[in-house]
């Protein structure tokens, strides 16, 4: 099977896992929410989903943020910490 349907059935094994959720909360966290799993699934994640999806979850909406903090440079060949010197 390859990559591209994998992820598709993926997504929609996730899709049809969540029409619950689609209930309680809004379109936009519900789509983060099969976003989240679906990647997990993907990263081979599966027992972890399965035993501890709460904790994936959080774990994954911290990391987003976390990403989102960092400001982006916007030159590419810039050093990101001062060039190391050897002492003569």
């Amino acid at each position: 099977m390859s990559e591209k349907n994998s992820f598709k059935n993926s997504k929609t094994h996730v899709a049809h896992q969540n029409q619950n959720a689609k209930e309680s909360l809004g379109d936009q966290a519900t789509q983060e929410l099969i976003d989240i799993q679906t990647l997990a699934r993907l990263a081979g994640l599966e027992r972890a989903l399965e035993r501890f999806p709460d904790d994936l979850q959080t774990a994954a909406r911290t990391a987003l943020k976390v990403r989102a903090s960092f400001q982006a440079s916007s030159d590419n060949t810039a050093e990101v910490w001062p060039v190391m010197q050897v002492k003569s």
